[in-house]
């Protein structure tokens, strides 16, 4: 589930609706966690897409490894909707890291059952607070012809608006 492929609204809204508080990182820079998640524990999750005859390596779990320390976690894991190699297996059972694959989430989506689309999940989650680069106002989300935006909260002086990035 490589960043930037539309996996981490879906991911990231499946753990809100379990009373989570999920962050995703920054692209670069992330230290090896794609979201954080804040609940009764933190935890840590690396995320990869791969068509389903790639498998997960080693990397993967080093990665998120780091990011447990990084971040202060309680666990970390690593979900995808593939595989594992057998290293990453060995790895993360020594490092203590949960491995999620494409079975596992499967059953985990199912057990959470959300009632909605992944679409109608994205519309609903609620963007981190922003501020107006221009005025320095708060940004709110605003809906308009059939898109979600942030558009400044002192509008008609402020006119500035901002793409709400699904990824």
């Amino acid at each position: 589930m490589q960043k930037g492929a539309g996996c981490l609204p879906y991911l990231q809204a499946l753990f809100q609706q379990l009373g989570y508080k999920p962050q995703v990182t920054k692209k670069s820079g992330d230290f090896g966690a794609d979201l954080v998640m804040k609940g009764k524990e933190k935890i840590v999750i690396q995320a990869k897409r791969y068509g389903i005859k790639n498998r997960v390596s080693i990397s993967a779990v080093q990665e998120v490894y780091g990011a447990k320390a990084y971040y202060k976690a309680n666990q970390a894991w690593v979900v995808t909707n593939s595989y594992f190699t057998k290293q990453a297996k060995e790895l993360a059972a020594a490092c203590d890291v949960t491995l999620l694959d494409r079975a596992d989430l499967q059953k985990f989506i199912n057990e959470v059952n959300p009632v909605f689309k992944a679409r109608e999940i994205f519309e609903n989650i609620t963007p981190e607070p922003r501020k107006c680069p221009k005025c320095g106002q708060d940004l709110v989300v605003r809906d308009g012809s059939g898109t979600r935006f942030f558009g400044c909260s002192s509008f008609p002086s402020c006119r500035h608006t901002e793409k709400i990035n699904k990824e």
